[in-house]
């Protein structure tokens, strides 16, 4: 009689696959060939990387009330974190 048999056999039931958002992407086109590459992940976790500094230096040094009234700089890398994670929507 083995103990652990009744957990073992529950095991065995209909198990579901794990989650992957590239099932719901196109199999084919340029686009799902690029959402699925390894190089567009790893450059997306590497512009949320630097987002999550730029917030930091923004926060410190941006006295603006409004991104209108900041410095050009700050306007700048706001808005090319703006397109960037527009494309990576529009790519997904």
């Amino acid at each position: 009689a083995n103990l652990f048999g009744g957990v073992n056999s529950m095991r065995n039931v209909e198990e579901t696959p794990p989650y992957n958002v590239f099932d719901f992407y196109w199999e084919h086109g340029w686009f799902s060939d690029l959402a699925k590459s390894k190089p567009f992940e790893y450059t997306t976790l590497f512009v949320i990387s630097l987002n999550a500094i730029w917030i930091g230096v923004d926060t410190d040094y941006n006295d603006a009330a409004t991104l209108s009234e900041a410095d050009i700089g700050f306007q700048i890398g706001e808005n090319l974190f703006c397109v960037y994670f527009t494309a990576e929507v529009v790519v997904r």
